[in-house]
Order: C-alpha cells, then sequence, then structure tokens
C-alpha cells in the first residue's frame, strides 16, 4: 500500500509541475572490483583441546588492514563474524570438543574495502590432529609417517591423496601410520577422516601437507665480470639461482675464499627474498687478490639435498694496482743546461710491465702529460730528460704499469733548468811563420752545449773585440786552427777567437799578439827527464834561453806521447834564467809526457825534445 501510493504521489508530482527535474540523473558509478581484496584460500585447520588453528594465504595486494573471521557451528547453523586479526593465522579457543564448526575468511583493505569470503572449511575440536612427519614443511623421502590424535572411541580412519577419497577404504584407528606420497616434488597433501565407536561418520576431514624434495639443482651462477678487472674497494656481485628457496648457498673464489655465504632474505643485495636466487654484494677488501680464479657455488637445500657443484662460466679477477714507487727530486745533469736527472725507489711487486715518466710544466702531471720515457726494467730506476729549455720550471710523475694494464702514480716532484750561460771561453795560441810570412792560431775545443761557431777578429791597434775586422767564422766545433797570411813586415797584429752558442750568447779567448819580423824563432832549449822525488810530483829542469828577444817558457803536459801545444800550458814562465819547474798534484803511478816551448816578444816559439816520467805509486 505504501509503495503504491509512493509511486501515485510521484505522478501526481509530476503532473502538477511541482517536482520538476532540472538536470538528468548521472549514470550510477561502475564498482572497482580492483579495490577489493580477494578471497582468502584457508590452507589447514589443525585441532586440538576445546581449539581450532586455521592459517590461510597471506593476501599481498591490495594491502590489508584486517582479515575478518566468520564462524557457524553444528548447533547453530547461523554464520557470524567471530574475530578479526592482522596476521594469516587464528586461534579459536571457543569451540568445545566433539562439536564440528565451519569456518570462512574475508579480508578488508586498508581502504575499508571488505572483500569475497573464503570457502568454507569443517573441523571438529578434541584431541583430535593429524601432521605429517611431526609437522615438518620438507621431506627428501616419499615414505612418510602419519601421526594422529583423535578423541577416545574412534576406530577407523580413512586416508587419501585426494579430498574425494577416492578408491580409499576404512582401516582400524592406529596413532602412528606410514605412508607413500605420490610421486614428483612438490607440495603433496595427506587427507584423513575418521569414525566413532558407534560406526557414525564423524564431521570434518583433517589434511596436512609436506613438500616432498628428491634433488638440488643449481641453475646458474653469475657475476658482474663486465667490470674486471676489479680490484680492493669494488663490489663484487654474486647471483646464484636455483630452484628453491630456504636452502644453503656457498660460494668458494678460487684457491683464496671458501664458503662465503649468500642470501635469499632480502639482504646482502638479494631483491626478492624467498624466489630461490640466492645473492651476494661483497666489497672487495684490501690487499685481496686472485687471477683467473674459478667462483664455484654450492647448494645445500631444505631438507639436505646437495648440489652438483658448478662454476662461473668466466673466471674472477681481482688485482690491485701496483703499489706506487717514490720519485726523487730531480737533478741538474752536470753542466746542461736543458737535461733534468730523475730518479726514483725501485718496484718490488709482482707483474711488473714498465715505468713510464711523465712531464709538465704545470703542477697537475698525469698519463695525459708529455711522456719522457718508458723504462722496461724494474731494476732500472732512472732516465735523464734532455732538450729542455733553459731556466724553466718543470713537474714530473712516474707511474708503474702492471701486466693487467693496471697503473699507479708516484708522488709529484719539481725541478728547475740551468740557465743558459754564455760558452765557457777557448784558450788561444799563436805562432809565427816567419818562412810563409803568416800567423797561425790554435785554440782549445768548445765543449759547449749549445755551440753555435768560432769567430776570429784581428787589429793592428791596442785592443781587438767584436768590432774590429773579421777574419772567419768557423762553424765546425772541431776546427781549433786558422793560419792568417800575407801579413805586412814589421806590423803588430792582435787576434782574438770568440766562441757563440745558438743563442747568440758569446764568450772571449784570450788575446794573442804577434809582430812581423825577419828575425828567426828562438832556440829551442833541451828538456832533461823527470825526476820523481816526492808522490804526485816530478821535478823538470832545461838549458836556459840565450835569446835576446826571450819572452818565456811554456811547460806541456799530457798523458800521452802526443804534447798538444794549443792546450793551456802547464806552466808559463817569464824568467829566462829559471830553469826547473816542479809539476804537483799528479796521480800515483802514472805515466807522463811533456814538452817546453820558448817565445820570444813576436810570438816566434819552438819547442823542446818530448820527455817522459812516472810518479811514484
Amino acid at each position: 500500500m505504501v509503495k503504491k501510493t509512493l509511486i501515485a504521489l510521484l505522478m501526481v508530482g509530476t503532473g502538477l509541475g511541482v517536482f520538476r527535474c532540472e538536470k538528468l540523473p548521472e549514470a550510477p558509478e561502475r564498482l572497482d572490483h580492483s579495490l577489493y581484496p580477494p578471497a582468502p584460500v584457508i590452507l589447514s585447520i589443525s585441532n586440538g583441546d576445546r581449539r581450532l588453528r586455521l592459517t590461510w594465504e597471506k593476501i599481498t595486494a591490495p594491502e590489508i588492514s584486517a582479515y575478518y573471521i566468520y564462524r557457524s557451528d553444528s548447533v547453530s547453523q547461523t554464520l557470524r563474524r567471530l574475530d578479526s586479526t592482522h596476521t594469516a593465522e587464528y586461534l579459536d579457543r571457543s569451540v568445545q570438543n566433539g562439536r564440528s564448526y565451519q569456518y570462512r575468511i574475508s579480508a578488508r583493505s586498508q581502504a575499508g574495502y571488505e572483500g569475497p569470503m573464503s570457502e568454507a572449511l569443517s573441523a571438529k575440536a578434541g584431541f583430535y590432529t593429524f601432521t605429517i612427519n611431526s609437522g615438518a614443511t620438507h621431506t627428501s623421502s616419499r615414505t612418510v609417517t602419519l601421526s594422529f590424535v583423535a578423541p577416545t572411541g574412534t576406530l577407523y580412519t580413512m586416508i587419501s591423496h585426494d579430498s574425494t577419497f577416492a578408491n580409499a577404504n576404512w582401516e582400524s584407528y592406529a596413532a602412528e601410520k606410514t605412508w607413500e606420497l605420490i610421486p614428483g616434488d612438490g607440495i603433496k597433501k595427506v587427507y584423513a577422516r575418521f569414525r566413532g565407536g558407534d560406526d557414525s561418520l564423524l564431521d570434518g576431514v583433517l589434511s596436512d601437507q609436506i613438500i616432498l624434495d628428491t634433488q638440488a639443482q643449481i641453475q646458474e651462477v653469475v657475476f658482474n665480470y663486465q667490470d674486471q678487472p676489479m680490484r680492493a674497494g669494488d663490489t663484487l656481485r654474486i647471483r646464484v639461482r636455483t630452484s628453491e628457496p630456504m636452502g644453503t648457498v656457498s660460494v668458494d673464489l678460487g684457491n683464496h675464499l671458501s664458503e662465503l655465504a649468500l642470501y635469499d632474505d632480502g639482504s646482502h643485495g638479494d631483491v626478492s627474498p624467498g624466489d630461490g636466487l640466492y645473492s651476494l654484494d661483497w666489497p672487495i677488501p684490501q690487499q685481496f687478490e686472485i687471477i683467473n680464479g674459478a667462483l664455484t657455488a654450492r647448494f645445500t637445500d631444505a631438507v639436505g639435498n646437495t648440489a652438483r657443484e658448478i662454476s662461473a662460466e668466466t673466471s674472477l679477477i681481482i688485482k690491485n694496482r701496483p703499489q706506487a714507487v717514490y720519485l726523487l727530486d730531480p737533478v741538474p745533469y752536470a753542466t746542461e743546461f736543458d737535461r733534468l736527472f730523475l730518479s726514483w725507489t725501485a718496484y718490488n711487486g709482482t707483474g711488473f710491465i714498465n715505468y713510464k715518466l711523465y712531464r709538465h710544466t704545470a703542477q697537475q702531471v698525469d698519463s695525459s702529460s708529455t711522456l719522457v720515457g718508458i723504462v722496461s726494467s724494474a731494476s732500472t730506476t732512472s732516465l735523464l730528460d734532455s732538450a729542455l729549455a733553459a731556466n724553466t720550471t718543470y713537474y714530473y710523475r712516474v707511474y708503474v704499469t702492471d701486466a693487467l694494464g693496471f697503473s699507479s702514480g708516484s708522488n709529484i716532484v719539481v725541478g728547475k733548468t740551468s740557465p743558459d750561460l754564455p760558452p765557457t771561453p777557448v784558450h788561444c795560441d799563436v805562432s809565427y811563420l816567419q818562412s810563409q810570412q803568416s800567423v797561425l792560431l790554435n785554440w782549445t775545443k768548445s765543449v759547449d752545449k749549445d755551440f753555435g761557431n768560432y769567430r776570429i777578429f784581428r787589429s793592428e791597434g791596442s785592443d781587438v773585440n767584436l768590432s774590429s775586422p773579421l777574419l772567419s767564422v768557423i762553424s765546425s766545433r772541431d776546427q781549433i786552427t786558422y793560419q792568417d797570411s800575407k801579413l805586412a813586415d814589421k806590423t803588430t797584429y792582435r787576434y782574438v777567437v770568440y766562441t757563440f752558442d745558438v743563442s747568440g750568447q758569446s764568450s772571449r779567448s784570450n788575446v794573442v799578439t804577434v809582430t812581423t819580423s825577419t828575425l828567426a824563432p828562438p832556440k829551442p832549449v833541451v828538456l832533461a827527464a823527470p825526476a820523481s822525488y816526492i808522490s804526485g810530483a816530478l821535478r823538470l829542469s832545461w838549458t836556459s834561453s840565450t835569446d835576446a828577444h826571450f819572452q818565456s817558457y811554456r811547460l806541456f803536459r799530457s798523458k800521452t806521447s802526443r804534447v798538444d801545444s794549443t792546450v793551456t800550458p802547464t806552466a808559463v814562465l817569464n824568467t829566462a834564467s829559471v830553469t826547473s819547474y816542479d809539476d804537483m798534484g799528479l796521480e800515483a803511478n802514472t805515466t807522463y809526457f811533456y814538452r817546453i816551448f820558448v817565445y820570444d816578444v813576436f810570438g816566434h816559439c819552438s819547442g823542446s825534445n818530448t820527455v817522459t816520467g812516472k810518479t811514484l805509486p
């Protein structure tokens, strides 16, 4: 009657215009089933004295805030919400022994949506339990032991591999029974039913499950081989894939390290716990090295099956950088302005390939700087750097390279080349060749590193210098004579030899003077054999010169039979009456050759005989 009245009112309202719909009704919202959790799957119900324990599969998505437990029993058939829990199990302590109970579970999401209920599962409380191998989760044998606890008066039991009990038969109840699981690894369920003494079938079916696992297998062993060669401080990432979790995996790193544990629990680099992929991210410690070592994995599963050992396909290479050497400060090389001498401590490690010395004009020196040289012997610890700029600062660093291509740089040192000084002056002598009316100049050879040329100047005035007439430019370092011809008679000439380097710096020799004359050169004196009277000395004596134009005696010494008169004299004596000389500071037990020349004021000279003397031991 009410319903009809409501319809009538709606119709009247529409006719009178009292109820007017300005806006069409919106379509009903569609139900988003993804918001609702799925129905839980009850895994088992185990019974005990006035209690029943339920377990079900935990739901991972969406996130669950609570599970609701619904129950009915054989007395009250109404299904009521009994309780809630946050875990995937529940212990019901409000049951009575001998009464049959039926349970269903639902899940409530964090968003407040309750999903559908699970399928119903029944159980009866009492001392009424059934376990496989005392509740073990795994077994490696198909033969297992079934253990029962049932109320007094239970006479028969029926056992089967499936819940329909197809082809199963009743047999006398016993607290324990040996049972053969069906072949094939995996989860195996066993179901049991019971009859009482009055031959009535007790409500409920008990079941238990166990995982049959008869073999273990390693499927793959890998590591981050693409990062090789690795060294201390790097992370070695090892992964061993198996077909099952909850086992034990370890690896050996060659003969260097054994039984390094891997994990399948979300730690030590493991991403997904319990997926059978065991992981280890291992920081390589200092000084640990292994060259072409095998990475071998071992696996024992949860029931003790041992897999065949497997090694990674790629060998493991962990090599630290070679120990750096210590570079000493550069040292200028002798008197050479363009060279620096470098030395360092020797490398004592293994796998040495070479030293590489690098140079830079800035303080940051590395392997991209100028390569000075490569030394391939570990015992050779020095190198001469040449062709440098004068008075310039250079920075150096030496690298040690090993057989794997690793290198380590030494400390950085700084050195400075010497300034480019003017050449050392040569010593000049002159001889007048009366018969040819010419002068023969002789000078010592220049040893300057950057020798350029000799330049010979002559003057008839009181001085001779760079503004005087230039006689010749000699570019050969080894040409140390020059003959000046067609000179005027009775004329005084002054000569000087300038030595130039390539940068234009020069040095001036001594000035030699000669006066052209028709006079003959002085007569030579006779040199006596040297006397050895004390260690490191020889005494020389000669006949006196009687030349009216005497200027000096010039004594020359050599270790060879050819006594060179163009070098600097050993002694110059300007008094004609002094006819002896003690040559001191000589080497012991050494033979020396001597010759003495007489010079007149016109530059004429004549040489004596050559004599030989030997110092005392």
